[in-house]
């Protein structure tokens, strides 16, 4: 009978053995080869490898998007890799890195039209606590916003935190008008976790011609959440203002903490020339907010 080499029983069927007679004592004794295995993760082992990072799909880094979103994806170089992110610009200035997680895509979206950077770091995971081994060069994207092309109005900021119970202000820009005149202007909003602050002002793009804005008393219905604002340009160098430029500044109190939105009322809003004759705003055209009352 042909026996396994020495060393290679295992330790219960070898002491059966010896007992039977089959195994000498030198041969259940040998030494068996001793097996090491190496953690790529951890960084005192010889195959480790640091936490690397790639953003793989989103806007390209100076670029300029024609959306007011954006979806990065992003993935590291092991199976096991966590990973945080953060943003800045508009709303996201100082927000800090998210928590760690497994999380490889997130979408900004109610960009404004100013300029915004995404970072995201890996690094390896370390139960139950944050990593230790982390990406000492996160990857990141500069873009810039340029999503509305005039005759348009917008809300701005498009996204906005604000605590409950605090005012805050939306601003109507109007984008790219010629010779704009005459406005109306609707703005809805739910009554069930906004409320409007009582207070409204016309901004000083509407008398850059050096005319001055003729106006009657706004429509505000806090039940239902409606404003309605009706004005004019009287005189001036120009038959009314063109370009771009804030007209309207609004105040709004969060009375219920989530996430809603202020928009325009298509139909009841209407943009006029110094003819009298309709700037084309289709409700494409028109842009409005996020707010998240926390």
């Amino acid at each position: 009978m042909k026996s396994p080499k020495p060393g290679h029983w295992p330790a219960s069927v070898a002491a059966l053995l010896l007992v039977t007679g089959f195994l000498t004592a030198c041969d259940a004794l040998a030494p068996v080869e001793e097996i090491t295995f190496e953690n790529p993760i951890d960084p005192s082992g010889s195959e480790f490898v640091p936490p690397t990072t790639t953003i793989t799909g989103g806007p390209s880094d100076g670029s300029t998007v024609t959306t007011n979103s954006a979806t990065f994806d992003w993935t590291g170089n092991k199976s096991d890799t966590r990973f945080r992110y953060r943003m800045s610009g508009g709303e996201w200035a100082g927000t800090g890195w998210s928590p760690w997680g497994t999380q490889q895509s997130y979408t900004m979206d109610f960009l404004d039209e100013l300029s915004y950077s995404f970072e995201v770091q890996a690094g390896y995971a370390n139960d139950p606590g944050d990593p230790t081994e982390v990406d000492d060069t996160p990857e990141s994207r500069d873009f810039t916003v340029n999503a509305v092309t005039g005759p348009a109005l917008r809300l701005s900021p498009t996204r906005i935190h604000s605590p409950n119970n605090t005012t805050f202000d939306l601003q109507i820009i109007a984008e790219d008008v010629t010779d704009l005149t005459m406005s109306k202007i609707t703005i809805r909003f739910n009554s069930g976790m906004l409320q409007y602050a009582d207070s409204y002002s016309y901004g000083t793009f509407l008398t850059s011609n050096g005319g001055s804005v003729q106006y009657f008393d706004p429509v505000i219905d806090n039940v239902s959440g409606l404003l309605e604002f009706n004005f004019g340009i009287a005189g001036g160098s120009t038959a009314g203002v063109s370009g771009t430029g804030m007209i309207l500044t609004i105040s709004f109190r969060g009375t219920s903490t989530g996430t809603t939105d202020v928009t325009f009322g298509a139909a009841n809003t209407l943009l006029r020339n110094d003819d009298n004759n309709p700037i084309t705003i289709t409700p494409s055209d028109l842009y409005g907010a996020r707010v998240i009352i926390q």
